[in-house]
């Protein structure tokens, strides 16, 4: 019984000393022995994080996962005191919380100035490439911004009005303050059109840029556009004298233009930028360059499944839901499912893949060569519909460059194949494109926000 008594006090003292070392630990690490302290964020040109204890600099802004490789640091203080310190000099600084100063920066080998006390925030800035910088292009000049750079423009205070609440005949009316750097900030006040993506495929056209503002959201950028009371969340860039609309017009006008015209003809020629078929000229592109070119903007990203989708569509890819080119499911009904309830017909015809999950199933060729054969036959059965992706300016672009000799003739060779569907087809014909191609050491690419990317060529016969 002894034996018994004993086991069961070593056993109860055990668990005393043990509940006692875990409120130790407890009060060391959050800080202060008044409970835990409250979540520090890191936020700006990086993935995120929230200090709750008390933390080296560095090992905090480690974990929040700086996009860039280099960067600064801004130490936001909530008296309106910033402090900026190199991404690469942050060891020695602690990140303290205490009851006094709140959370503040501790440091014997720094100036006293990056002693920020009631510290608000860490901001990372990015100073090398942020693959998610926003990309601001006026013409051919291109800048870049980022959130966390956004900390060294000039900002103005904006009151949005949440509501009004009343009580016993006496009103209360709530606001939320924004800071936002004016669009003019980047841009002359001579450019008075604009367009703008964000990176989940939203678009707007606008003027008068000193209305807009670039506001800071946690780790990207926001538009907010006053005049037509809308925000492009996580914009991806904004250009100037953009092209007039956006490419998903394509696939939003066809149930009109089947009731206008009865029958309709849409070429996609994948990879022929606007920059791209003017310079082609009438030497390698003499059927397209005599027609009436307007021009279209692609949707964003500019990859072929992305504006293919939009094509298809006739919605932005925010609405569609293709974002990438590993999306196939769209999440909305297609031009040949339009084109079904009205009692139309359709084909489809493709090349060596089909690169979205569609109601109809295409027509797969290997080559471009054998995309016009197939659609030489799909039109002796007179569908309603016919739509044509020639896909090898594209595959050339890709390996030679966008104005390399190869390239231009293979659009020429395209322009021969558009030439003569057209002249065996009685109907409205769309020739477009999903997106250009830029000039890269190794040949061409795309996927950015730049004019050659995103501007092609919209011909309507």
């Amino acid at each position: 019984m002894k034996n018994e008594n004993a086991e069961m006090r070593n056993h109860q003292l055990k668990r005393t000393i043990s509940i006692a070392a875990a409120a130790v630990l407890l009060l060391v690490f959050s800080g202060c022995g008044g409970g835990p302290s409250p979540s520090l964020t890191v936020t700006g040109d990086c993935e995120g994080f929230s200090a709750t204890v008390n933390i080296p600099l560095d090992k905090a802004v480690a974990q929040s996962q700086p996009r860039a490789k280099v960067f600064d640091v801004f130490l936001v203080g909530n008296d309106g005191l910033i402090a900026q310190l190199s991404g690469n000099e942050l060891s020695g600084c602690d990140l303290v919380y205490s009851k006094e100063n709140a959370w503040e920066i501790k440091s014997e080998l720094h100036p006293p100035s990056a002693r920020v006390k009631n510290l608000a925030r860490v901001v990372i800035a990015s100073v090398s490439e942020d693959p998610q910088a926003v990309r601001l292009m006026n013409g051919a000049e291109a800048q870049t911004i980022t959130a966390g750079q956004l900390m060294l423009h000039k900002s103005l205070r904006i009151l949005k009005e949440e509501g009004t609440s009343q009580k016993n005949g006496r009103s209360v009316t709530v606001y939320t303050t924004q800071y936002g750097v004016p669009l003019t900030e980047f841009f002359s006040e001579e450019n008075i059109s604009f367009a703008v993506s964000g990176f989940d495929g939203q678009s707007a056209a606008f003027g008068e840029p000193e209305s807009c503002l670039l506001i800071c959201n946690e780790n990207q950028i926001d538009l907010l556009l006053p005049d037509i009371r809308r925000k492009i969340e996580n914009i991806a860039g904004v250009m100037t004298n953009p092209a007039s609309f956006h490419i998903a017009a394509t696939g939003n006008g066809i149930p009109y233009d089947l009731e206008q015209a009865g029958r309709v003809l849409v070429f996609n020629l994948d990879g022929l930028g606007y920059e791209m078929l003017r310079r082609a000229g009438s030497e390698y592109a003499p059927h397209l360059n005599s027609l009436k070119q307007l021009q279209a903007m692609a949707a964003y990203p500019p990859i072929s499944p992305v504006s293919l989708a939009s094509m298809l569509t006739g919605e932005t890819p925010d609405v569609h839901g293709i974002h990438s080119r590993s999306d196939r499911e769209m999440a909305c009904e297609d031009i040949f499912e339009k084109a079904k309830a009205m009692g139309k017909t359709c084909a489809y015809i493709e090349g060596s893949q089909a690169l979205l999950n569609t109601s109809l199933a295409p027509v797969l060729s290997l080559n471009d060569k054998e995309v016009y054969e197939n659609t030489c036959k799909a039109l002796e059965a007179n569908p309603d519909l016919l739509f044509v992706h020639f896909h090898e300016i594209d595959e050339t672009a890709h390996e030679y460059g966008p104005y390399a000799e190869q390239t231009m003739q293979k659009i020429k060779e395209i322009d021969g194949f558009v030439q003569a569907l057209c002249e065996s087809f009685d109907g409205r014909v769309i020739i477009t494109a999903d997106h250009g191609l830029h000039e890269t050491e190794g040949g061409g690419d795309h996927g950015q926000f730049l004019p050659e990317d995103m501007i092609v060529p919209y011909i309507v016969v």
